[in-house]
């Protein structure tokens, strides 16, 4: 099984190219770490349009948890409108489908 990180970025590339934007609404993150670091990411919500993503970040060596956010992000096509992926993108919809936790 791909990783989630794997397949956004690669199908992220393809949507570029049909030129779909991903569009960053929203990001929070409790507090600045340092490098050696390693960051989790999940897929907490989907709809279609906006994609919520919860990180932990934790220290490399130790494991311990340094900090944690969330960003959101929407699908927009190039006219700068909301794209609905259920529509547009159908393959690429249902593989976020399978990630959200």
């Amino acid at each position: 099984m791909k990783s989630c990180t794997k397949t956004v970025r690669n199908r992220g590339i393809e949507l570029w190219k049909k030129k779909v934007i991903v569009g960053h609404t929203a990001h929070n993150i409790m507090k600045q770490t340092r490098w050696g670091l390693s960051i989790t990411p999940t897929i907490k919500e989907f709809n279609g349009v906006r994609l919520t993503i919860y990180y932990e970040i934790t220290d490399a060596c130790t494991k311990e948890l340094r900090s944690f956010g969330t960003s959101s992000h929407c699908f927009l096509g190039i006219d700068g409108l909301p794209l609905r992926l259920k529509k547009t993108h159908l393959d690429f919809y249902e593989r976020l489908l399978n990630f959200v936790i």
